[in-house]
């Protein structure tokens, strides 16, 4: 039982090195490459306009196995403004978390729209599995607070940005070797009285349902009430 449990530690201990060297390394990731602002003179209550620009690199075979960080918040330089924290399961497996209440409700919303695309969730260890090497996409998905708020002339104007990324890694986690095979940035513009939350949801939506675009375009969408 004590060989049992030292290996299990090893294990834990070496979940720990490498899920944080493999974070650091893809915070590398969140610049904010498309910060225009939509323009529009005004904005309507419950109408939010998307400016998308989508990107997707193809590869040789077909990736259907998917694991997503919890999103994290940054800044307009594109810079977390939080970490990442993790905890164990009863089966010793690694799980990471973010601080903030609304991330795990956007991972939830990200993993479901996946799955019904077609891809299979994973659990991080298989990520560290060198068997997997560039077999699954590592989601990472990043939102901003409000970056420009505009109440004059009553044009009631917010604008923020969201960004989905994934990448595949190699079987050693050299993320020199990483390939780059999605990136969705999304700016979005939407009426002050909008609820942000519902706002960085439907983005979400919009960058998950476009994944395998190579374009870029605006689209006006009503929120549901």
């Amino acid at each position: 039982m004590f060989t049992c449990g030292l290996c299990q530690f090893k294990l834990k201990k070496t979940s720990i090195i490498a899920g944080a060297a493999l974070l650091l390394g893809l915070m590398g990731l969140t610049a904010c490459g498309h910060l225009r602002t939509p323009k529009i003179p005004k904005q309507k209550p419950g109408q939010i306009t998307l400016k998308i620009h989508a990107s997707f690199k193809k590869e040789k075979g077909i990736i259907r196995r998917v694991y997503v960080f919890p999103p994290l918040e940054i800044d307009e330089k594109g810079v977390p403004t939080e970490e990442l924290y993790h905890s164990f399961d009863d089966k010793g497996h690694l799980l990471w978390h973010a601080p903030a209440e609304e991330s795990r409700l956007i991972q939830s919303q990200i993993e479901g729209q996946l799955e019904k695309r077609g891809f299979r969730l994973v659990p991080y260890q298989d990520v560290l599995d060198p068997q997997n090497e560039h077999a699954i996409f590592v989601f990472n998905p990043y939102y901003t607070s409000v970056l420009v708020g505009n109440d004059e002339g009553g044009k009631h104007v917010c604008v923020l940005f969201v960004k989905l990324v994934a990448v595949t890694i190699p079987g050693d986690l050299d993320l020199l070797k990483k390939k780059d095979r999605i990136n969705q940035e999304i700016l979005v513009r939407f009426h002050l009285s909008d609820d942000m939350d519902a706002v960085i949801k439907e983005a979400f939506r919009h960058a998950v349902k476009d994944i395998g675009e190579n374009d870029q375009w605006v689209e006006i969408y009503q929120l549901s009430h």
